[in-house]
């Protein structure tokens, strides 16, 4: 299976997220950005002006709808997030498979 680059796998990311819009689009466009370092909640809703677990909560579950997000929860450590790797390993199947057949 080809290995794809950093660049490659935001590239695919950014047609997936292109698709949104309003704030699920903003919070993907920041974790696409931070792709593959997880971020904290403190941070999104900081860098998004986001008040109260609600709006988050809201926006997290909107924004899930076009990319996987993965939820990374350590012991003593703040809860983090990061864009999952479904539409990329998608992405990466599609090619392989594409080589297969030339």
């Amino acid at each position: 299976m080809k290995i794809l680059k950093k660049s490659e796998k935001q590239q695919i990311l950014a047609r997936h997220i292109i698709l949104a819009n309003g704030r699920p689009r903003e919070l993907l466009e920041l974790m696409r950005k931070a792709y593959p370092t997880p971020i904290s909640k403190a941070y999104i809703c900081q860098q998004l002006s986001m008040h109260g677990e609600y709006a988050f909560r809201s926006v997290l579950r909107n924004a899930s709808i076009f990319i996987d997000i993965e939820v990374i929860n350590e012991t003593d450590k703040p809860t983090m997030y990061r864009l999952g790797n479904q539409c990329i390993q998608s992405a990466q199947m599609r090619i392989m498979f594409q080589a297969m057949a030339n």
